[in-house]
């Protein structure tokens, strides 16, 4: 069973003309720099693909935060 500190937090937010989305949590974190599989190449990738920017802040036992900020061209 989930409790509130078990559940990332996802904070979507609009600003004039474009969406960030942010969700994080308090976990165990990681070293997004040493990530040896194909899971955060594959966000940027779509990230890209829809001109968005993706931002992954984390690092061991810090947790991590996922952003992603999209604007029109």
């Amino acid at each position: 069973m989930l409790t509130p500190r078990d559940t990332p937090a996802r904070r979507p937010s609009r600003s004039g003309r474009g969406l960030q989305i942010t969700v994080s949590d308090d976990g165990e974190g990681f070293d997004p720099a040493s990530s040896g599989g194909f899971g955060l190449a594959g966000m940027r990738e779509r990230a890209a693909a829809i001109g968005a920017n993706l931002t992954i802040a984390s690092a061991p036992g810090d947790g991590t935060r996922v952003t992603v900020t999209w604007r029109p061209a």
